[in-house]
């Protein structure tokens, strides 16, 4: 959906909750965001809600009570019907939703080993990740662009 808004985006700005499996902390989310990056060969940016403060987000409040509203009655019986009631909300400000499913199958269980905890156990908390993409992997891309494969 985005790359073909923003054909030349160089970077990607993401705004994710502080907690469950995309939290701050939580090394397989970096992993998968590094892989992406090198795939999309993008700079991606993550600033994190701290925990317990997502009521302050601000596409929560202007999405969600719409979502809600458009859907209000209706039976969820499918995740098409739950994708094309979300796809189907607006607002009277203008504000449009795109939704589609993603019908990609995904791995369960998997197991970040690339990382390590500190021997102390601890950590210092971090609310931003930044991950640029691989160079030769953004190198490769740049070229196959320029041939147009």
């Amino acid at each position: 959906m985005g790359q073909a808004t923003y054909p030349t985006a160089k970077e990607l700005m993401i705004m994710a909750d502080g907690g469950g499996s995309n939290g701050s902390r939580v090394r397989l989310w970096k992993l998968e965001l590094q892989r992406l990056a090198d795939e999309l060969a993008l700079t991606i940016r993550v600033s994190h809600f701290p925990p317990g403060t997502s009521k302050w987000n601000k596409i929560e409040h202007r999405l969600f009570s719409y979502i809600s509203l458009n859907w209000r009655g209706q039976p969820l019986v499918s995740h098409e019907v739950i994708v094309n009631l979300i796809a189907a909300t607006t607002t009277r400000k203008g504000l449009k939703v795109r939704a589609e499913i993603d019908d990609a199958q995904y791995e369960n269980g998997i197991k970040d080993d690339t990382c390590r905890t500190p021997p102390n156990g601890k950590s210092a908390p971090t609310f931003e990740v930044l991950t640029s993409p691989n160079s030769k992997q953004k190198r490769a891309i740049e070229l196959l662009q320029q041939i147009n494969v």
